[in-house]
């Protein structure tokens, strides 16, 4: 059986989700990354939470994979503290913690309010300020679904940098 695939010629991420949610006829829609490994238990353990009445969209936490700039002990430590700063903030205002390769909606809701094609960056945030009207925006934090991901969402330099805390050694 070959799956569909469609080709969005138009540069941004808002414009391929958008792509991939008018294509889409299922009522729940997963936004998965091409550069991200995605446990087995991913889709399940987010469906769990997505199909709750109350529920508009879930997002989840996600790691990165170590590399020769990365240590694992440095990247643990980077992904504990941002995880307690995102856990923290998702009290008050959960939108700004949602990242697109680790979300999932209402697509019969989405198809509502559509996707923000006009950003670079936090089309999937803006999506999930969009969607609460519907609903809740729920989170997923078990280590059992978590993906692992490059480093498209870091700052180019240290993990410290990405924290938002400058380095001067001089």
């Amino acid at each position: 059986m070959a799956l569909p695939y469609y080709n969005e010629v138009r540069q941004s991420p808002g414009y391929a989700r958008q792509c991939g949610l008018d294509h889409s006829k299922g009522k729940y829609h997963f936004c998965i990354d091409a550069d991200t490994f995605y446990p087995c238990k991913y889709v399940d353990l987010m469906m769990t939470k997505l199909i709750r009445p109350e529920v508009s969209c879930v997002s989840s936490f996600w790691s990165f994979f170590p590399d020769e700039k990365h240590s694992p002990i440095g990247l643990f430590l980077f992904e504990l503290i941002r995880d307690v700063f995102l856990y923290v903030q998702h009290f008050k205002r959960p939108e700004l913690c949602v990242r697109g390769m680790v979300f999932a909606f209402n697509a019969d809701y989405a198809r509502k309010v559509k996707i923000r094609t006009d950003i670079r960056r936090g089309e999937d945030g803006s999506l999930a300020l969009s969607l609460k009207p519907y609903g809740k925006i729920a989170f997923l934090y078990n280590r059992e679904a978590r993906p692992v991901t490059g480093y498209g969402t870091l700052n180019e330099g240290s993990l410290l940098q990405s924290l938002g805390i400058e380095q001067d050694f001089s």
